[in-house]
């Protein structure tokens, strides 16, 4: 596949280096020194997450399995690592009430529903956002992402170090997004590049032709994007394993978060308040302060907000008295330091037409 040799032969160029120099120190960190990188890949459903490729969309040719489809994901899971939203287990939500890209962006940065944001054109948001807390509290960040305007998510400050969307002026294709959209081969080599050359603290990496692609109808491009993303985990996990050669303890020490921004409705194409199965979102997350065992234990309902609390765990930052949310119960193998509790609240809103943009 094209787009994987690309970041192969990226990692070849670079050697595999990472910049040695101390990092900034912070309040103690709940677990290792360790990276924690948070991935999302643009309303992916839990279908194809859990149960493979749909095989009334597959034109005729067998059905890849979850496993099959997503080696690298289950791999990542299987050495260390849990799934939340499975069949079976307490389903993951984005809280809406339109599950549309940018308030669940809010939602998930933010740590709380995205309160007065419903459509893709809210302004920028006001609040400080967990990389806000990170970047002031001395830790080394960076964020990259497809889709530009979920920068509006990431920081309430202009200034943050966030490469979202193509320059101004580029001559590249945004294809399979509109102008600005930057493709997402280009993201995963920066995203990849920063990782190595800045030893950082915390990554957040978006990936977005997958939602480009299920709004074209094309089933076989989402595939073939999501496909892109698991292969950019497994190069990911291949560094912080060679990284640990020059850094010991650093890369083995890493945690990885892969989620979605929402669901997609039955038709495939759409999503938003009017389709509520797009409310159903998943995570898959693997590291040494997480429980294995496959699926995250807790009976509470999870939601996308409570991802922002277990990354502020695992980089120090959370605050005393504060509410970890049920997926932290979940996930964590021991409780963290200020106690667990569930904070999960149930959206009560009323739905909202079905939206076809992102």
């Amino acid at each position: 596949m094209q787009l994987v040799a690309r970041i192969c032969v990226l990692l070849f160029i670079l050697g595999f280096s990472a910049a040695t120099d101390a990092r900034v120190s912070a309040e103690p960190r709940y677990g290792t020194p360790g990276p924690v990188i948070l991935i999302t890949v643009d309303g992916v459903r839990w279908q194809e997450i859990f149960e493979g490729e749909d095989p009334a969309r597959t034109g005729g040719k067998p059905a890849r399995t979850a496993r099959e489809l997503l080696p690298n994901l289950y791999e990542m899971v299987r050495q260390g690592g849990a799934f939340a939203g499975a069949p079976g287990q307490e389903p993951m939500r984005v809280s809406g009430p339109n599950f549309v890209s940018l308030p669940g962006y809010l939602e998930l940065f933010s740590g709380a529903e995205a309160d007065g944001c419903s459509n893709n054109d809210c302004p920028r948001t006001t609040s400080a956002t967990l990389l806000d807390r990170a970047d002031a509290r001395g830790l080394r960040t960076a964020a990259f992402a497809s889709w530009p305007v979920v920068s509006r998510a990431l920081s309430a400050r202009t200034d943050a170090n966030i490469s979202a969307g193509l320059e101004a002026g580029s001559s590249v294709d945004p294809y399979p997004g509109l102008a600005g959209f930057r493709p997402d081969r280009l993201t995963a080599e920066q995203a990849l590049t920063a990782l190595m050359e800045r030893r950082l603290d915390f990554l957040y990496v978006g990936f977005g032709e997958t939602d480009e692609y299920a709004h074209r109808g094309d089933y076989a491009g989402y595939i073939q994007a999501l496909r892109f993303a698991d292969a950019f985990v497994g190069e990911v996990r291949r560094y912080l394993a060679q990284a640990d050669a020059s850094n010991p303890g650093w890369g083995r020490s890493a945690h990885i978060i892969v989620t979605t921004d929402h669901g997609r409705a039955a038709d495939f194409r759409n999503h938003g308040g009017g389709a509520p199965e797009s409310q159903r979102t998943w995570l898959a997350a693997a590291g040494p302060q997480f429980r294995g065992g496959d699926f995250s234990r807790t009976s509470e309902p999870m939601y996308l907000r409570d991802v922002r609390p277990v990354v502020e765990d695992l980089l120090g930052l959370r605050r005393r008295g504060t509410s970890d949310g049920a997926l932290a119960a979940g996930l964590f193998a021991t409780p963290a330091r200020w106690g667990i509790g569930t904070g999960a609240r149930s959206s009560r809103r009323s739905s909202a037409a079905v939206t076809s943009g992102r």
